[in-house]
């Protein structure tokens, strides 16, 4: 059930449609999902940077074009577009200063402190050379010095005339966008603007490459990196995929974490659940319902095996444990009584005893689910469905798999050997006293203190969830982003009822590209790609620039045309472009840039 409420609360909240592009719940297979996927495909696609190589002789400005389009690409990546680089997934560091007084420009030594930071993390994470621009790095000193910060002395020559033209540079990008030189500042400035504390903060991006070695060295380092009281690291966002690699490491550094997890959870079966056929039905019930989901999550809706479902089956083997006692309860009770011994009267007295495990049982997938929300490793779509999955299929085995065997069990109950027939032989008496009172005692007398236990838990993780911001999820992992990340203000994105996108301002255009969703294979559509190795000058030849918009301008422009009109709304601003743009451009080399 708090699955169910779950998806329902957030589906319902952020439904994708047509009116409102802007938000919605990720969802895959459905026909809406299929078809914005295609969209920002084919608006990826025909952007000019994608289509259009770096040119061989040039010597001023060797634009690299966007890499073929890759479905697994994480939509939430940390990416830039800038002119001379390929976009590349991004590791965001956000330091902020420990002085709400103190900004960037203020003091010369702070200045130098944040000059000394970049030059390091540049020289160790990255394999950037000393004589070009590094796409590998992004900092603010970094973009001051126009790609000319080539030694760590640099930073020791930094003067105060120096550090006033920057701050005015800063300024005047910051500004007045028309005014600014620096295209790369301009656009590193977006994404500070964003931030509440603008002022206070700023922002270092690496692509260390999946270097599991950096990446494991990065996080243990930097994580609560200090420099003398001046400012501090205050977040650390990694990319999806190196999430993955740390995760896995770790994983593999902490396994026997895992084994003792199992060894518990094994030892609980059989201090609880007695009867070792039963064991056997449970680890039976167990492999199923994991085989059915793995089936229907990885082969029918085509989600990753992510590391969040390592969570969701923790919270599965906790409910089958719940529900193993409850069932063996029933059987324990009933077996004793003739009249008890039919499959209904066992269910019967199934959904009587039910009440008394359903507080519990939702009070741990709430601490769960919060648990899972507030992880940094985390996502939570797959987490709820996954787990509804487990849950739901197995509660179906369950009600189909136990009671036939407690038909067996009663039948046989003399040959099956049990853990009390065990205790006369191997175990003392002191060990089958707390077996037989301790154990019980503790679960029965004070019940009512883990009930109230649970509670507390779960409400002081609601709390936390609520109240502070550090441990709030990110949006981004739920929602899609039709207009770039530093897009207007809410008002103007309230504004946007249709499905109206000019394509003339992606293609051409020096803001970042639309982030695209987790797209399935079946789904991208076919584009032409022109590589540069394939890229001529003939003219109405296949391999030009000018043949290759067209041909996916066509492409974009024919499936928007599908889309259903709706009542009341403007015509598509894709037409209208078609029809009077398309010609000039299709003939001009002035648009390449």
């Amino acid at each position: 059930m708090t699955s169910i409420c779950i998806i329902f609360f957030i589906y319902n909240r952020d439904q994708i449609h047509y009116k409102h592009l802007l938000r919605g719940f990720q969802a895959h297979g459905t026909k809406v999902s299929d078809e914005y996927r295609k969209l920002i495909a084919l608006i990826r696609e025909t952007q000019t940077a994608h289509l259009y190589p770096h040119s061989i002789n040039s010597k001023t400005l060797q634009q690299i074009p966007y890499p073929s389009f890759n479905p697994h690409i994480n939509p939430c990546s940390k990416r830039f577009y800038l002119s001379k680089c390929p976009i590349l997934p991004y590791t965001e560091l956000i330091f902020e200063f420990n002085d709400n007084n103190t900004k960037l420009f203020d003091d010369l030594n702070t200045f130098k402190s944040i000059c000394k930071l970049e030059w390091n993390l540049r020289s160790f994470y990255t394999n950037c050379s000393t004589n070009h621009s590094c796409c590998q790095f992004i900092g603010p000193v970094e973009l001051l010095f126009n790609d000319q910060l080539i030694s760590f002395e640099q930073c020791d020559n930094i003067t105060q005339n120096d550090l006033d033209k920057y701050n005015q540079e800063w300024f005047l990008c910051k500004t007045s966008s028309s005014s600014c030189l620096n295209s790369k500042l301009e656009n590193y400035l977006t994404y500070i603007k964003s931030s509440s504390s603008s002022s206070l903060i700023f922002k270092i991006y690496i692509s260390i490459e999946n270097n599991e070695t950096k990446l494991i060295h990065l996080y243990d380092t930097i994580y609560n990196y200090k420099y003398k009281k001046i400012f501090y690291l205050k977040f650390l966002n990694f990319d999806l995929n190196d999430e993955e690699i740390l995760f896995n490491y770790y994983l593999e550094k902490n396994h026997y974490l895992i084994y003792l997890t199992l060894c518990l959870y094994l030892f609980c079966l059989v201090l609880f659940v007695k009867n070792f056929f039963f064991i056997l039905i449970i680890i039976f019930h167990i492999l199923l319902t994991y085989f059915s989901c793995f089936i229907i999550y990885y082969y029918l809706f085509h989600f990753p095996i992510t590391i969040l479902n390592y969570t969701s089956l923790i919270l599965y083997l906790f409910f089958i444990l719940i529900d193993s006692f409850l069932w063996y309860t029933c059987w324990f009770i009933n077996k004793h009584r003739r009249d008890d011994c039919t499959i209904q009267r066992i269910i019967e007295n199934l959904l009587t005893q039910t009440f008394f495990y359903l507080i519990p049982k939702n009070l741990t997938a709430i601490i769960v689910f919060v648990i899972t929300y507030t992880n940094q490793i985390i996502a939570l779509q797959c987490f709820t469905v996954f787990s509804f999955l487990l849950v739901s299929i197995s509660f179906f085995i369950s009600f189909i798999l136990y009671p036939a065997s407690f038909i067996f069990i009663l039948r046989y109950q003399s040959s099956i050997p049990t853990i009390e027939h065990l205790s006369h032989r191997f175990i003392t008496s002191t060990t089958n006293c707390f077996l037989h009172r301790f154990v019980p005692y503790l679960i029965v007398r004070f019940k009512a203190l883990w009930l109230i236990l649970l509670s507390i838990i779960s409400i002081l993780a609601f709390l936390i969830i609520f109240q502070w911001p550090k441990l709030q999820f990110n949006a981004c992992r739920l929602t899609f982003d039709t207009l770039p990340v530093h897009s207007p203000s809410n008002i103007y994105e309230n504004s946007l009822n249709s499905l109206d996108i000019d394509v003339t301002y992606y293609i051409g255009s020096r803001w970042e590209v639309p982030n695209e969703s987790l797209i399935p294979l079946s789904d991208i559509p076919t584009l032409d790609y022109n590589e540069e190795n394939k890229m001529t000058s003939k003219p109405d030849g296949i391999d030009t620039f000018a043949y290759a918009l067209k041909h996916n301008l066509s492409q974009l422009i024919q499936f928007c045309s599908s889309l259903p009109h709706q009542i009341n709304k403007k015509p598509f601003v894709y037409k209208h472009y078609h029809r009077h743009v398309s010609s000039q451009i299709f003939h001009n080399n002035s648009i390449i840039r």
